[in-house]
């Protein structure tokens, strides 16, 4: 198994921001640790969020 470390490191941020937003919305209740663990910001959070809630709401997620 890959570290999360080296595969944070060889996705984009936006692609990171998406599973770190996965990750919080699947209610990992460390944020903190969800930031660390994918190389992200809360900053990148907000930056992606728009773009995540529209794919998640595409493909048919639960919307709250």
């Amino acid at each position: 198994m890959v570290p999360a470390f080296i595969v944070a490191k060889a996705l984009c941020a936006r692609h990171r921001a998406f599973i770190a937003l996965y990750s919080l919305d699947a209610g990992h209740r460390n944020p903190a640790e969800v930031l660390r663990q994918n190389n992200v910001t809360e900053d990148d959070l907000h930056r992606y969020f728009d773009s995540w809630f529209e794919m998640r709401c595409r493909i048919g997620g639960p919307v709250a």
